[in-house]
């Protein structure tokens, strides 16, 4: 069962003959993990998991962009028309016990989690971020470091 029947995420991996209903890969939000979000989930970051559903296709909201290359999420985003991505898997899905692979890097000075919101911010803004030391997982400061 989809822990949210009004907004899912998913990719369209077959539509049926009729053309009336279509199955999906399932998408969540970090949101509605029992874990919720956390402060290295991106607003634009989906989880991917191997869960198939069935839904009408009048059901369709929009066509979104999701990306499973963070680079090119980076390449892509204008601050406007904003793509999603993401960057980990549920593994055997079931909301109550799951296992999220694989874990993310530690790319701060102080140990925790990079935000990829953070980097976007700053290539988006400054247009000149050291974009090679950041796709390269290089260490980086995050925005609340004390170090």
């Amino acid at each position: 069962m989809r822990p949210n029947k009004e907004i899912n995420f998913g990719k369209i991996t077959q539509i049926d003959e009729d053309g009336v209903a279509f199955y999906f890969a399932l998408y969540l939000k970090p949101e509605n993990l029992k874990t919720g979000k956390q402060y290295y989930h991106s607003q634009y970051e989906l989880i991917k998991t191997e869960k198939v559903e069935k839904e009408f296709v009048k059901n369709i909201q929009k066509k979104i962009q999701v990306f499973s290359n963070i680079e090119l999420w980076i390449d892509c985003a204008d601050g406007k028309n904003m793509p999603y991505f993401y960057r980990q898997m549920i593994k055997d899905f079931d909301l109550e016990n799951y296992q999220i692979v694989p874990a993310i890097k530690k790319i701060c000075v102080c140990g925790k989690v990079y935000n990829p919101d953070h980097t976007l911010k700053d290539i988006i803004d400054l247009k000149e971020a050291d974009l090679p030391a950041i796709l390269k997982n290089e260490i980086l400061k995050c925005p609340k470091c004390d170090f």
